[in-house]
């Protein structure tokens, strides 16, 4: 009939089509829904734990430029890493403490050849992931060589592969590790003193930097090839270096609002920053209590355009 005709039309234009969105004078637009990849970009990034460990945190950061490789990525766009100098590593057997997925550590050992490079991470997880991305790595230098022969250049990828075969991640938690005593040369720690300030408190900061001052050597040995077309190898001795990056007060408190991270906490378990004694601006005089010798500070925002890792110098400490 004309009535169930009209009736039936009208229900047309107000049920959404498949596709569609139903949309008629005076009724309630629904919003649009996100696309796939937008989705993805804004939840790339998970705290996956009490630590800090975040999940697809460098992808989010820095892969803006479609590209597959994301630890060159790292390498060319992380300022603390322009702070870097070829010494702190070179020939060195180095750690990285609070490596999350490895691409810093790979990056690092990468661009300036060390000599063995262990990561700690206390995320399994991360660990994992860690060494897919060292095993790509491998894999993209093994390309590039090839094609370098091809071309007749040399890419130095051979000096890179090197190292990287010197390169191993272990799930730990640094405050619980066994680790033998002056077993290091060289030790990275970056943006981990606030987790373990907020998880353990003083004392977990305390341990902490005893635990990277007594696995430091205090003297280093390093053997290195003579620049000269010969067989001579040189020695040079130096000292065990820290390699340090922590935040200000002003992210901690940040950090301790953060609804995410207070989800992995049972109640009074976080400490609050207004609980603890030791301050950020304290940190320097605790090492050099201890053993450790501050003998250089980065600004490391200088390096960058963006606003990552401002207000977070890069602090260079000597064991002595």
């Amino acid at each position: 009939s004309y009535v169930t005709g009209v009736f039936s039309c009208w229900k047309a234009a107000m049920t959404p089509s498949k596709g569609g969105n139903g949309a008629v004078e005076g009724a309630v637009k629904k919003p649009r829904a996100r696309s796939k990849g937008n989705k993805l970009k804004k939840q790339a990034c998970f705290l996956k734990g009490r630590f800090g460990n975040y999940h697809g945190y460098y992808a989010r950061r820095y892969n803006n430029q479609g590209c597959s490789d994301l630890v060159e990525i790292v390498a060319e766009q992380d300022c603390r890493l322009s702070a870097f100098r070829e010494e702190w590593i070179r020939d060195r057997v180095c750690m990285d403490i609070g490596c999350n997925e490895g691409l810093v550590t790979i990056a690092v050992a990468a661009k300036w050849f060390s000599k063995k490079m262990t990561g700690i991470d206390i995320d399994k997880a991360l660990i994992k992931r860690a060494g897919r991305n060292l095993y790509q790595k491998m894999k993209t230098l093994k390309l590039d060589r090839g094609r370098g022969e091809e071309a007749g250049r040399n890419h130095g990828s051979n000096a890179s592969s090197e190292a990287l075969r010197n390169v191993e991640f272990k799930c730990e938690n640094i405050l619980k590790a066994d680790l033998a005593p002056e077993s290091f040369d060289t030790i990275i720690c970056l943006s981990l003193v606030k987790w373990i300030h907020l998880c353990y408190g003083d004392q977990g900061v305390t341990d902490l930097f005893r635990i990277m001052t007594s696995t430091l050597k205090k003297k280093v040995s390093i053997h290195t090839n003579s620049p000269l077309s010969s067989p001579l190898t040189l020695v040079f001795t130096c000292k065990g270096l820290l390699i340090l990056e922590y935040q200000n007060w002003k992210s901690y408190k940040n950090t301790s609002k953060n609804s995410e991270l207070q989800g992995y906490f049972k109640s009074g378990e976080m400490h609050k920053p207004s609980d603890l004694s030791i301050k950020p601006g304290q940190l320097t005089m605790l090492l050099e209590s201890i053993g450790m010798k501050l003998v250089e500070t980065n600004d490391v925002s200088k390096h960058s355009l963006q606003r990552t890792f401002q207000n977070r110098p890069l602090w260079v400490f000597r064991k002595e």
